[in-house]
């Protein structure tokens, strides 16, 4: 039973590396694009990711019921050691949906539309960087059980386990993949 449980747990994190770190590449790529092509990234995104832009974070929320349920120790820890970067992720897919709707939708096209761009291009930069500081704390073997933290600073339960130099470039490697899977989505839907 417990693989049918860590099938559907890598199951659910593969689909969202790939098609949330696909949404979140679109924002990349158009934050490192050129002036005149931003608005042709801008068009294909709305094209590509506006029916489903919010369903691929669906698969997080499996993942983390799964551990939640299933590995409630292992959770707690994770959860505890890593709220840092975990609060700024969710505060990053919040920030990237909030702009992505108020760029599309927004009835009164003003300045605003400068400040919701900006957000969306950064968080979707920052987001898919901490998603890997998380998973490159996991992956480390670093974490501390904060239940344990009389024998530890707070700087090593809290900050070492997720903030040292694999963490750093498992981060920005994952926010290199996100936008080459951006690419690959996005080119069967350009016309030139």
């Amino acid at each position: 039973m417990i693989y049918v449980v860590l099938a559907f747990l890598a199951i659910s994190l593969l689909l969202y590396v790939l098609l949330a770190g696909a949404d979140f590449g679109a924002g990349i790529i158009e934050l490192f694009s050129s002036k005149e092509n931003q608005a042709i990234n801008k068009k294909t995104v709305y094209q590509v990711m506006g029916p489903v832009w919010e369903a691929n974070h669906i698969w997080i929320i499996i993942l983390i019921v799964i551990l939640w349920i299933a590995f409630p120790h292992y959770y707690n820890i994770l959860v505890l050691a890593l709220h840092i970067p975990l609060t700024l992720v969710l505060l990053g897919i919040t920030l990237r949906g909030i702009a992505f709707v108020f760029r599309y939708y927004d009835a009164y096209k003003d300045s605003s539309q400068i400040l919701y761009d900006w957000m969306f291009k950064t968080s979707s930069l920052v987001t898919p960087i901490f998603l890997g500081l998380t998973m490159g704390g996991v992956v480390s073997g670093d974490i501390i059980n904060p239940s344990q933290m009389e024998n530890h600073s707070f700087l090593e339960v809290y900050i070492h386990s997720w903030f040292n130099v694999f963490s750093i470039l498992t981060g920005f490697f994952y926010a290199a993949l996100c936008a080459f899977l951006a690419s690959v989505f996005l080119i069967g839907e350009v016309d030139d």
